[in-house]
């Protein structure tokens, strides 16, 4: 091996074994230390994996926060809906209230009329019987004086 070596040294002609040794420690050292090396990429690689599972650490949280505040806001739109809806039932209790209210009172003036209009009946029909009384004494009166007049003839 040795004097193959020897024999073709470091010619360019021939193409060396000096040059391509040189070549291949050159290229192991690079391996090990630059950007084609094994432990460069594995380091890469890891960066890389630590990166993305930061990134999708983030974007869950930034979902989680959504989610929340997604869920607080339809929380506060259902407590708006039910403070109208309560609003709404009081407002028509009591408008029903009111129209109870009314019809009331509407019932206790008909029957203020009516207590009205059997009063004045009443009254009529005394005011009738007593002109009737009063136009009966009359009568009775002429005739009493006519008969006295005729009792004086």
């Amino acid at each position: 091996i040795m004097a193959t070596r020897l024999q073709c040294g470091g010619g360019r002609e021939l193409g060396g074994w000096r040059r391509r040794w040189r070549r291949r420690k050159k290229r192991t050292r690079r391996k090990r230390r630059g950007r084609r090396g094994r432990r460069w990429r594995r380091r890469r690689r890891r960066r890389r994996r630590r990166k993305e599972e930061e990134e999708e650490e983030e974007e869950e949280e930034e979902e989680k926060e959504e989610e929340e505040k997604e869920e607080e806001e339809m929380d506060k739109e259902d407590d708006d809906d039910d403070e109208e809806e309560e609003e709404k039932e009081e407002e028509e209790e009591e408008e029903e209230e009111e129209e109870e209210e009314e019809e009331e009172e509407e019932e206790e003036e008909e029957e203020e009329e009516e207590e009205e209009e059997e009063e004045e009946e009443e009254e009529e029909e005394e005011n009738e019987e007593t002109e009737e009384e009063d136009e009966k004494k009359e009568e009775e009166e002429e005739e009493e004086k006519c008969r006295s007049r005729r009792g004086s003839r």
